[in-house]
């Protein structure tokens, strides 16, 4: 089957975004409403994928979603269904919308070589910016009041107005891209263990302060999976989300430093023990007390950095 690329009329740049050949597309829900049989057969089964491109000037984000076949039905590396589209929240709208530049249902004729030229086409004209990502991990959060509503829902939005056709139970928050110019983030919900229609979004415009207050929660987070429940492994995914969504958010960046220090990887803590303190000196002299720097106390590097 032959792609089929869509061009926009609405945008001078989308019209010459793809130079194939293009017919005109109604624009699309948010929602992916293709709907395929999942076949189990011992194997791996049946899985989508999604993935954010970039951030365009405005509060717009480029990304892509594939699906894949399960054990049995395919090359199971190869797309067996794909979109690839441009969200867009103009500025005195609350309803996103949604234009396709690339869709693709071929099964063992799925031609990924086209949808790269896409994905890289939108790139190249604009939606190169790349996200803070936050990941929203499945795991039940340490037992602090507030904590697991803070982390695992969109509470701490505040978005103060309504947004249509908001997901809900059983679809979970699980990613959050951050734009890098604005306010503007793309929310990513998951049905998890769904084979189709795995994955819905959201483009939204938060406070200002909403992204270093969900940071924060994963660092409190952090500290009690490490301090109260001996978990250094969900531990060191909360402060490496935290340092990751907002790096220029110092407490943060250390914590993540502390729990590189604590699985013994000294050279990747140290270099963000140096980035942190590039925001905030004050941790130098927590360092210099920290037991997980104990084996690197005596390295010229680390007394250069807390000196």
């Amino acid at each position: 089957m032959k792609p089929n690329y869509r061009r926009q009329g609405t945008a001078t740049r989308l019209a010459a975004l793809l130079l194939l050949s293009a017919a005109s597309f109604a624009r699309a829900q948010s929602t992916v409403g293709t709907s395929a049989a999942s076949i189990q057969t011992g194997g791996r089964p049946a899985r989508e994928e999604f993935e954010l491109l970039g951030f365009g000037s405005a509060c717009s984000a480029a990304f892509r979603y594939y699906r894949y076949p399960a054990t049995g039905e395919g090359l199971e590396d190869n797309p067996s269904w794909g979109r690839i589209g441009i969200v867009t929240l103009a500025p005195d709208s609350t309803r996103e919308t949604v234009q396709w530049v690339f869709e693709q249902a071929g099964g063992l004729n799925f031609d990924k070589d086209l949808a790269a030229v896409a994905s890289e086409n939108l790139v190249r004209s604009g939606w190169s910016r790349k996200a803070y990502r936050e990941t929203v991990r499945p795991d039940p959060t340490a037992d602090r009041p507030g904590l697991d509503e803070m982390i695992r829902s969109t509470t701490s939005f505040e978005l103060g107005y309504a947004v249509p056709d908001w997901p809900s139970r059983p679809m979970r928050l699980s990613q959050v891209h951050y734009s890098p110019l604005s306010t503007c983030a793309l929310a990513v919900f998951e049905l998890d263990g769904a084979a189709t229609e795995a994955f819905r979004w959201k483009l939204v415009r938060l406070p200002a302060d909403a992204r270093r207050a969900r940071a924060q929660a994963h660092v409190v987070n952090a500290q009690l999976l490490y301090s109260d429940y001996g978990d250094i492994y969900g531990a060191l995914e909360e402060t490496a989300t935290a340092a990751a969504m907002d790096p220029r958010f110092a407490e943060g960046r250390y914590k993540h430093a502390i729990l590189l220090g604590a699985h013994g990887r000294f050279e990747d803590a140290l270099k963000e023990l140096e980035a942190a303190l590039a925001l905030d000196r004050r941790y130098a002299r927590m360092a210099k007390e920290a037991i997980e720097f104990q084996d690197v106390r005596k390295q010229s590097r680390f007394k250069d950095l807390v000196r």
